[in-house]
C-alpha cells in the first residue's frame, strides 16, 4: 500500500490490512480452486454463483459413467451394477483438476464414508445393525492374523496400500466390502 493512501486511510480512520490472506483476490471458481475440494453427491445440479460479483463456484452436473446409468430392466440395456451405481450417485465424491478446478470423472470414497455404507451393508445383508453392525465392524476378532486393529480398518489398510484415505468408488470399494465380510459369507452388491 502506497503511504499516501495509508496515509488518507489512516487519517480517515480505516485500519491498516496486516492480513492480506484474507483478502479474495480471484473472482473464478474460488471454491474449485482450494485445497481438499472435491465434488459431492449434494453438488449435483448446482447452478452455480456466477454474476456480476465473479464465479465463485460454477454450476456442477455430475456425470457418472455410461455403464452405470439407468435400469437393469430396460430393454437393450446390459445389466446395471447397482451398488456402484448407487455409490457414485450418492457417496462418491468426484475429483477436480489442482489446474482449472474442473471434475475429473473420477470418483472415490473416504475412509468416514466407506464406515457408513460397511454399516448399512452389514445391516441389509447379514441383519447385524445399528449397534450390533457397529460392535462388528469395530471387533478385533479379524481374518488377518498379521494385523492389528478392527475389521474395518485391516480392512481398509488392505485395500488403501498408499494411505491416501480413499479408495476408487468404481471397483475397489465392492471389492473392499467382500473383502471386509468374508467370515460371515459371501456378498452379492449386484
Amino acid at each position: 500500500m502506497s503511504t499516501v493512501v495509508a496515509d488518507i486511510a489512516e487519517e480517515n480512520g480505516i485500519e491498516k490490512i496486516e492480513n492480506y490472506d484474507l483478502i479474495q483476490i480471484n473472482s473464478g471458481k474460488v471454491l474449485e480452486i482450494q485445497d481438499g475440494f472435491a465434488f459431492a453427491p449434494s453438488h449435483h445440479g448446482f447452478p452455480g454463483t456466477v454474476n456480476e460479483n465473479g464465479d465463485f463456484m460454477s454450476p456442477y452436473s455430475r456425470s457418472i459413467p455410461e455403464t452405470f446409468v439407468g435400469d437393469s430392466a430396460q430393454e437393450a440395456i446390459p445389466p446395471v451394477d447397482k451398488f456402484t451405481q448407487n455409490m457414485l450417485n450418492n457417496y462418491a465424491v468426484e475429483g477436480k483438476d489442482g489446474e482449472t478446478g474442473l471434475p475429473t470423472g473420477k470418483f472415490w470414497i473416504n475412509k468416514d464414508t466407506a464406515r457408513t455404507i460397511a454399516g448399512e451393508v452389514a445391516c441389509t445383508h447379514y441383519k447385524k445393525c445399528g449397534e450390533d453392525a457397529d460392535t462388528w465392524l469395530d471387533s478385533q476378532d479379524h481374518n488377518d492374523n498379521d494385523a492389528t486393529g478392527t475389521r474395518f480398518d485391516v480392512s481398509w489398510k488392505y485395500y488403501d496400500v498408499n494411505g491416501q484415505g480413499r479408495l476408487d468408488a468404481v471397483g475397489m470399494i465392492a471389492n473392499f466390502m467382500r473383502h471386509m465380510f468374508r467370515s460371515l459369507g459371501d456378498l452379492d452388491l449386484q
